[in-house]
């Protein structure tokens, strides 16, 4: 198993057990919700705060899961990749598709702990009275992913550049 495969299950079991560890300190009434400086307006209860977590836990996983079973059916004509000819001429499909797929999982790795860090920092802000987020840390995580996704799409078209 590649090791972009281990470390997108190990993302999604990691979740899975911070969920289950914030269960116990969580009130019952949590901010779900909160303004660009932090400030809660909206709220929900527990179970919906907590299955609303799982539920985006799941689908990333699940889309990361039914895409590489996608990449291998799907006609060369649907993918849009660089060079695509070349990289998805018979004899390369399958590395090709590999490669393809071991990105996405990178990529939805990234997006795991980016949703992991956003609900770990939604719950201390609602261990806290009065609850406020730290909006601050917030724009540093998505600028972190902003920049993260950015470097794993250069890499990306760096990496199908036709070889000399």
């Amino acid at each position: 198993m590649r090791s972009s495969r281990v470390a997108l299950i190990g993302t999604v079991l990691a979740c899975l057990f911070e969920t289950a560890r914030l269960w116990s300190a969580a009130p019952a009434l949590m901010a779900s919700h909160f303004d660009v400086s932090g400030v809660p307006n909206g709220f929900a209860p527990k179970d919906a705060f907590f299955g609303f977590q799982l539920a985006i836990i799941l689908l990333i996983a699940g889309l990361a899961v039914g895409l590489r079973a996608i990449l291998v059916r799907v006609p060369m004509g649907l993918i849009n990749l660089p060079n695509r000819e070349y990289w998805l001429a018979p004899q390369r499909r399958a590395e090709t598709v590999e490669r393809v797929a071991s990105f996405t999982d990178v990529l939805f790795t990234g997006t795991l702990a980016l949703m992991l860090s956003v609900f770990e920092l939604a719950v201390a802000a609602n261990l806290r009275k009065p609850p406020v987020l730290d909006s601050n840390l917030i724009w540093l995580l998505l600028a972190a992913y902003l920049v993260f996704t950015f470097g794993g799409i250069v890499w990306l078209f760096r990496a199908f550049r036709l070889p000399k």
